[in-house]
């Protein structure tokens, strides 16, 4: 089977792009080929990113200026239409998929009907959450869903996807992501004075939603931590600035976005994850939960997260979190305190989970080519 995937793909950052790496390089080497075009923003890209040889193409779109006579006009959609259909155009795809709706959902739609093939439709929850809140856009983005031959949801979103009108037969509800063992081993924390604890991912104008700055007031009582900041984004100025103002700049330490490829190792590198999101976050949970838990590191989250946490799936879960008021600094400096004094975690195992979720997926796409 031959997939079109049109949505985020490294070099582009974040958890989507990050689990559809993953996951593509564990169906290719089930036998499915993929030719995958993306857009990955200058401000959210990983530098380093070389995509993996067995991928049959890989688009990602320039940064090149649009053409003077349409200076308000930044051409995604037709963009992201061109290089998908020059990507298949020796060898046309079984199934066209989208990963996010926007701004994808609509080339998505355009070339699969152009091509004749199904198209496998995912979203997110922050697509959801967000981008169906704005009026001018929301009414294309449902017709996205509507015209897929198969919708893949989720637990928590298949109540809004059914609100659409799509008929549960076209609706699939598919487990959340599972890190590949292969990839995420544990290792052992090289030995150095003082803990680190990881945050990882974009660094947006919402930062507080993340309870850094509940982080940020905690680490004046847990003085042995010092916080390694992985990502950027366009909050990651006023984030620097609310350090600077309360003289916490040195117990943060920034570095870039890391290739999918080097983030098992940033998190053996480090004492634990802080995952932690407020309620009036996006009601959906981070991969690096999953992936603290597959290297063997306490993860940190909110108490209102854990409704959302499939531990009757991941049994041993439990015994890697530890959940904290996201608003309350106490609550977070003793849970440092008492996490410093602990031994890490065991890892956990993985690797019945994570074939079961390569089946699950398996069987996703070939249900949309068989539509």
């Amino acid at each position: 089977m031959r997939v079109l995937l049109i949505g985020k793909y490294p070099p582009a950052q974040g958890g989507i792009a990050t689990k559809t790496h993953w996951l593509v390089n564990a169906l290719v080497s089930q036998g499915l080929v993929f030719d995958i075009v993306t857009a990955a923003p200058p401000l959210y890209r990983c530098a380093d990113f070389c995509p993996p040889p067995h991928l049959s193409s890989h688009w990602s779109l320039s940064d090149n200026p649009m053409p003077w006579f349409l200076p308000e006009a930044d051409l995604t959609t037709e963009r992201l239409a061109t290089a998908a259909l020059h990507a298949c155009a020796s060898h046309p795809p079984d199934v066209v998929e989208v990963n996010y709706l926007a701004p994808f959902g609509l080339a998505a739609l355009l070339v699969a009907r152009e091509l004749g093939v199904p198209l496998l439709a995912r979203h997110a929850g922050s697509d959801l959450a967000k981008l169906l809140s704005h009026h001018e856009v929301a009414g294309s983005l449902v017709r996205v869903l509507k015209a897929a031959a198969v919708v893949a949801t989720t637990v928590d979103a298949q109540k809004i996807v059914a609100g659409f009108g799509i008929p549960a037969e076209r609706t699939v509800v598919v487990s959340r992501y599972v890190p590949d063992p292969r990839a995420f081993t544990s290792c052992p924390r090289h030995k150095e004075d003082g803990k680190v604890l990881l945050v990882a991912g974009k660094l947006n104008y919402h930062w507080r939603w993340k309870a850094l700055d509940t982080l940020m007031a905690a680490l004046e009582r847990a003085r042995e931590w010092n916080v390694r900041l992985v990502g950027g984004g366009k909050g990651d100025t006023a984030f620097r600035d609310f350090l600077a103002e309360r003289g916490s700049s040195n117990r943060f330490h920034f570095e870039s976005f890391q290739t999918p490829d080097a983030m098992p190792a940033v998190i053996a590198e480090s004492d634990a994850v802080w995952a932690v999101r407020r309620p009036e976050d996006v009601p959906d949970v981070a991969n690096l939960i999953w992936e603290a838990a597959a290297v063997g590191r306490t993860c940190f989250v909110a108490e209102n997260q854990i409704d959302h946490l499939d531990l009757a799936r991941l049994g041993s879960l439990g015994a890697h979190l530890r959940s904290v008021d996201a608003s309350d600094p106490s609550s977070v400096s003793d849970a440092l305190t008492e996490c410093a004094a602990a031994p890490a975690p065991p890892a956990i195992e993985l690797q019945e989970i994570f074939a079961d979720y390569v089946a699950e997926q398996r069987a996703l796409y070939h249900r949309a080519g068989e539509a």
